[in-house]
């Protein structure tokens, strides 16, 4: 009975990983010069894939391989820049994604046919090699050829281009001609998370300035995304700009573009507009926001203070009041001309003089 609970262990274990063959291509029955043809196994959160060729290669018919002629001459480099390639596309169905652990490829070729096959991806548009070229034989039998690397969690489509160059443009060769599937994805396919935006912090106070003065001293904060099935938008309130760089850039609305479901942690910086009238701009929300996720906000809070008055009050004097031992009579001239204040603050301190502080903008 433990054997029997060991196994069943085991299986689920292998199940839920879904490593193993996740597409595959067996172009036996071919005539070779077909436009495309369909892959003939797929995992069951893939769409189903069509492999076709690059448009600087011909069509060449040869039973049992998907074929052509018209390769670069030299090296991978010419390839890529004459379109010389074959290309299949993975593309997980929605809710899934897929990482790939390497690519198993069958090919044959004439006597003066491919001499060097690559395989790039559509993840950096074609830029680099994954795994490394590999040297095709100079022979007219089946070879094969595994390419290893790890392309992990894409929630989006990826093309995948085999390039080769050839011995004469002449020559002919493609995929396929041996035993079992031509073309082999090893990997995985698992299923996405739900969309998820993570902010650093749900609220930002204490932006202020002057009328006149403005915009604010920026502050900042940070947001990520994970699971993503779309971009990250982030919009701010009506008296709030925000920037992806600090000290420029300000707008709204900003977008934060996710790859293969993921945006990167990003500071986001964020300042009261100038041209503001005097008062109370509080509880203000920037908005981040991405389909089927759950919005998240930074509320805002900060003030735009009155013009210093232009004048201060004079003569002003104190004397003992009534009683002398509790009162005490100030009296003084309004400040006039310019801008006026509304009121006068009066500071006093049972110590001493130098105990009094100056009051500060901003601070009851």
């Amino acid at each position: 009975m433990k054997k029997l609970y060991f196994l069943f262990a085991i299986m689920v274990f292998s199940v839920s990983t879904g490593w193993g063959q996740i597409l595959t291509f067996e172009f036996s029955a071919l005539a070779g010069n077909e436009v495309s043809a369909a892959s003939n196994s797929n995992d069951a959160n893939l769409t189903s894939s069509t492999i076709t060729r690059g448009v600087g290669l011909t069509a060449a018919a040869n039973g049992g391989r998907f074929n052509a002629t018209s390769w670069a001459l030299t090296s991978i480099a010419n390839a890529v820049s004459g379109n010389d390639y074959m290309e299949i596309t993975i593309t997980p169905n929605s809710g899934y994604q897929f990482t790939v652990s390497s690519i198993y490829v069958q090919l044959r070729r004439s006597a003066t046919g491919p001499s060097g096959i690559a395989i790039r991806s559509s993840v950096d548009n074609y830029a680099t090699n994954l795994d490394h070229e590999y040297a095709i034989v100079d022979t007219t039998t089946t070879q094969n050829f595994t390419f290893t690397f790890t392309q992990a969690n894409s929630a989006s489509a990826v093309t995948y281009r085999f390039y080769m160059w050839a011995e004469s443009t002449l020559g002919s060769g493609g995929i396929g001609d041996g035993t079992g599937n031509d073309i082999i994805v090893n990997g995985a396919v698992t299923t996405l998370g739900s969309p998820t935006i993570t902010v650093s912090t749900s609220s930002l106070t204490n932006f202020g300035y002057v009328e006149g003065s403005g915009p604010s001293s920026e502050q900042s904060f940070t947001i990520e995304g994970s699971n993503l099935t779309n971009d990250i938008s982030i919009s701010a309130s009506t008296n709030y700009e925000i920037s992806k760089t600090s000290g420029s850039g300000f707008t709204s609305p900003l977008t934060l573009t996710q790859s293969d479901g993921t945006v990167s942690n990003t500071t986001i910086y964020v300042r009261l507009k100038a041209g503001l009238l005097t008062g109370n701009y509080n509880s203000e929300n920037i908005t981040a926001s991405s389909t089927d996720a759950t919005n998240k906000t930074v509320t805002c809070s900060g003030t735009v203070y009155k013009v210093e008055p232009t004048n201060h009050a004079t003569n002003f004097a104190s004397a003992l009041g009534s009683p002398s031992h509790t009162a005490m009579d100030l009296t003084w001239t309004d400040a006039t001309g310019g801008t006026l204040p509304d009121v006068y603050l009066i500071k006093g301190s049972s110590t001493s003089y130098v105990a009094i502080v100056d009051p500060v903008d901003g601070t009851a």
